[in-house]
């Protein structure tokens, strides 16, 4: 994307002379439309003529340089206004985003905190059977292995329970189950606010 053009500058206040020597020009072409090479003629000869003017007769001149120069000013502010506000504008742009950047962490906190604390009183979900049989053998293993890892009491307790056979299992199959009934009850109560009572 382009870059903003600077705005120029405006044009300098203009001398009572100059505006002479533009009032001689306009009048020598509406005089001699068809000559072509007389400018610096002209001008030569203006300047004779304002030599010889009395201050009465350079007023007219005067006065107009007067009010160019009440021009200039004015533009000059008003350039001055637009380059500070283009200059704010940055200053703001660049403060924004670092505000944005220090907010950024923060959020992502509150975010985990507001997912942590979200629908206060939610029934804890039901344990597997194989985190059943976890919850009740994990101290076991930490005691017969106090040099491992929480990841090699995870790969010792998947172990365990892979040497098990169906009837073993079977018995961490039903813990399973009544802590299923005992989450879809709690479940139940939360979800349609009414007493444990009511739901039998």
């Amino acid at each position: 994307m382009p870059k903003k053009a600077i705005p120029k500058g405006p044009e300098g206040p203009r001398s009572p002379f100059q505006f002479f020597t533009d009032t001689c020009l306009e009048e020598y072409r509406r005089r001699h439309p068809e000559e072509e090479d007389y400018l610096s003629r002209v001008r030569n000869k203006c300047q004779e003529r304002w030599v010889l003017m009395s201050a009465e007769e350079k007023k007219r001149f005067i006065q107009m340089a007067s009010e160019d120069k009440t021009r200039f000013k004015v533009e000059k502010d008003i350039v001055q206004i637009v380059e500070l506000r283009r200059d704010m504008a940055g200053v703001k742009k660049l403060a924004s985003g670092c505000s944005k950047k220090k907010r950024e962490k923060p959020k992502k906190k509150q975010k985990k905190k507001q997912k942590a604390s979200s629908e206060p009183g939610k029934p804890k979900r039901f344990k597997s059977c194989f985190f059943m049989f976890c919850s009740e053998h994990r101290k076991r293993v930490w005691t017969a292995n106090p040099d491992f890892t929480p990841g090699d009491v995870s790969r010792e307790l998947a172990r365990m329970w892979a040497e098990l056979s169906p009837e073993e299992k079977q018995v961490f199959v039903e813990k399973s189950n009544v802590d299923k009934e005992r989450y879809q009850r709690e479940k139940f109560v939360f979800e349609n606010g009414v007493c444990e009572s009511d739901s039998d």
